[in-house]
């Protein structure tokens, strides 16, 4: 059995250049990758897309997320 999982406001790891355009009536900044990922896993690194290392990430939520269609 297959089951869909609803996450409702999901972080997300954006560049650094996000801070250009940011809006805390609109946006939470949750921490940046490595400290994340320390907290998390006790080893300091970037976050990984296919094993490979990525840029530093900005993680933030929306504050205000729109509800998701129905499945």
């Amino acid at each position: 059995m297959k089951y869909k999982v609803k996450i409702l406001n999901p972080p997300l790891g954006v560049p650094i250049t996000f801070l250009d355009k940011y809006n805390p009536e609109q946006f939470e900044i949750l921490g940046i990758d490595r400290e994340l990922t320390k907290k998390e896993t006790g080893r300091v690194s970037r976050f990984y897309i296919n094993g490979a290392e990525k840029y530093a990430r900005i993680v933030i939520r929306h504050l205000h997320p729109e509800k998701p269609p129905e499945f």
